[in-house]
């Protein structure tokens, strides 16, 4: 700590004043609290946010379960003839949810990517059956085994993006 903070830390500490007015103290608590503990609503809608807009741009380029906003599925029939049928749909859920957690991590703010962590299997799966559900709406030609594989590939390529995209951030902040 340099010595203007230090200074200014000893004299706050020595304020004699230790008349906070009641309703001024809740209010600085509830103000913190929210700020270290984001209601799970709030954290799942930017989550959801991020993923819908990354989402449809992985949709430019590798379909999911044949649904694609172009005719570009270069990348699907890359992932279908070198892993298999299924080995696709695992690369393809990774890359799709994959990418916006990816975002999410650097998007963030490190009280949020605190809460997410508390919680992090039930948000990414939250994100991924939400995906899912919407795929089916739109008319995505969606089968319980491709599903499956796909909502594997999600959850591991989710956690595993967003972990290392959050650990990226700290480790840069940390450096700058």
């Amino acid at each position: 700590m340099n010595d203007h903070l230090q200074k200014e830390w000893e004299e706050f500490k020595s304020n004699e004043s230790k008349d906070i007015p009641k309703h001024l103290d809740l209010d600085v608590q509830h103000y913190v609290s929210e700020l270290l503990n984001p209601p799970k609503h709030v954290l799942f809608g930017k989550l959801a946010l991020v993923q819908s807009f990354i989402g449809t741009l992985t949709l430019l380029f590798c379909p999911q379960f044949k649904f694609s906003l172009t005719a570009n599925d270069a990348l699907y029939h890359y992932f279908h003839y070198t892993f298999g049928h299924y080995g696709c749909m695992v690369a393809c859920g990774a890359l799709f949810l994959g990418s916006g957690m990816i975002f999410a991590g650097f998007l963030l703010n490190d009280d949020e990517i605190r809460a997410i962590r508390k919680s992090r299997t039930l948000f990414i799966s939250a994100i991924s059956g939400a995906s899912l559900t919407i795929f089916m709406l739109i008319g995505a030609e969606v089968y319980l085994d491709m599903a499956l594989y796909w909502i594997f590939g999600t959850l591991i390529g989710g956690l595993l993006s967003f972990e290392t995209s959050s650990l990226l951030k700290i480790k840069a902040l940390k450096f700058f």
